[in-house]
């Protein structure tokens, strides 16, 4: 069965290259959320990946050809089966319900005006469930996160068993997760980083950076590595990376490379991160998690700075701090009620005993 797979988009349709092009560096065009131009990048990816992929469908089931009108390629027959064709590879009703939502901004954005009411429609039907919550953000804390990449690094320079090459990647694994534990930027974003540019070494201390066009949120990020974690740094640039880049048939200044010397891709990272946390704690820890975990790690720990959640996450708007404020205040206030309770049980044993 063919799996559903984004049409290069050299191979889109010429007119449809045209039009999209144009309409993502309209200013004065707008959707929701502000002017086309001023999208972030990570935006327009999600509209041009999942229109490739509704691209490559219809050219799979002889539905392609060249029109003036994109949107007239997507009547709703053609919408249903296409929605039949992803509840066919058991794709979750959340999944669908996203990239119809794509795949509908993305013909806005070629089609100024266009409303297709047909596919908020289709979109309702299939209402998916809210995200459920992951226990695993109270049963994991940033510090066990960080000491799980501390100890892949310590025992890839120990393992004899692996060649050079291994060792490197484990290593290379190890200073992600303990970094991300610590400063839990999003997958696209650390991936993207380039070593003397968004990695750099200040005297002996390492500090990241992230430019404004590589964030969700269009702000560009500036932090320190933990002074704990230098050390591993110094020896990733320095020698892992090296041996990771030995051989590759073309050179790179990614800051995180695969043993082929190539650079790593988002999506070879969060497998990797996966596999490993996996293997830790008994169930995989996704990044969206890791980065509540870090949030709720201080709420928990430090409640007074509970709103520098905003801060640590990269977000735009203060609601997230307050957020996590207010679960510092309920764990603490649970806190205090816990001690109410045991005193209450106390004075009831205690009485109990005088009576006898």
């Amino acid at each position: 069965m063919w799996r559903m797979r984004a049409l290069p988009f050299k191979k889109w349709p010429e007119h449809d290259r045209a039009l999209f092009t144009a309409g993502l560096k309209n200013s004065s065009r707008r959707l929701r959320g502000g002017a086309m131009s001023k999208k972030a990048d990570a935006t327009k990816d999600g509209w041009r990946h999942d229109y490739g992929i509704a691209l490559n469908w219809l050219q799979q089931n002889n539905h392609l050809t060249e029109v003036s009108d994109p949107a007239s390629l997507w009547p709703q027959r053609i919408l249903e089966r296409y929605v039949e064709y992803m509840v066919s590879l058991e794709f979750a009703a959340v999944t669908i319900h996203t990239r119809i939502g794509r795949l509908k901004r993305a013909l806005q954005v070629m089609t100024p005006g266009i409303r297709l009411k047909h596919f908020e429609d289709i979109r309702r039907e299939l209402d998916p469930p809210k995200p459920r919550f992951d226990p695993i953000v109270l049963l994991v804390d940033s510090q066990q996160l960080k000491q799980l990449g501390i100890d892949l690094m310590e025992t890839a320079r120990r393992r004899t068993d692996l060649d050079a090459k291994d060792r490197a990647d484990q290593f290379r694994s190890g200073l992600q997760i303990a970094l991300i534990a610590c400063r839990p930027w999003r997958r696209r974003t650390f991936t993207l980083m380039i070593l003397w540019k968004h990695l750099r070494k200040i005297d002996e201390a390492w500090r990241m950076e992230a430019a404004p066009e590589d964030t969700k949120n269009r702000r560009g990020l500036r932090t320190w590595v933990p002074k704990d974690l230098n050390p591993y740094v110094n020896e990733y640039v320095t020698f892992d990376r090296n041996t990771l880049c030995k051989g590759a048939k073309e050179s790179t200044d990614a800051l995180w490379v695969t043993r082929k010397g190539m650079q790593q891709t988002k999506e070879q990272f969060y497998r990797e991160y996966c596999r490993y946390t996996r293997e830790r704690f008994g169930r995989h820890v996704t990044l969206q998690a890791t980065r509540k975990i870090v949030a709720t790690t201080v709420a928990i720990n430090s409640p007074e700075n509970a709103r520098i959640a905003q801060t640590i996450l990269g977000q735009s708007g203060p609601e997230v701090g307050e957020q996590y404020y207010n679960f510092a205040t309920s764990i603490a206030a649970l806190s205090d009620l816990s001690k109410v309770m045991d005193g209450l049980a106390k004075n009831r044993r205690k009485k109990g005993k005088g009576k006898k």
